[in-house]
């Protein structure tokens, strides 16, 4: 169940690292996102109190990245149009 729980949490975080406007922010929130899971789960170590702390952190996360994409989809900056 737990590991359902934490792909759950690993695909929404990507979904919502991709939809940043801006590449650079794309990029670093998903390869944030696959080296914080690999390393948590990687390790050999994996106690029930640190697999509920971690969850509840990558929660966090997933809930402000949401919030910071749509604040990214309001403000999307355009490049600028210049005439010869």
């Amino acid at each position: 169940m737990a590991l359902q729980e934490a792909m759950s949490i690993y695909r929404g975080t990507l979904r919502a690292a991709s939809k940043f406007t801006d590449y650079n922010f794309r990029h670093y929130f998903a390869r944030r996102a696959r080296e914080d899971f690999r390393a948590f789960y990687g390790s050999t170590q994996v106690d029930d109190a640190s697999r509920k702390a971690f969850l509840e952190k990558a929660k966090e996360n997933l809930n402000m990245l949401e919030r910071q994409s749509m604040v990214s989809q309001m403000y999307k900056v355009t490049s600028p149009i210049t005439r010869r």
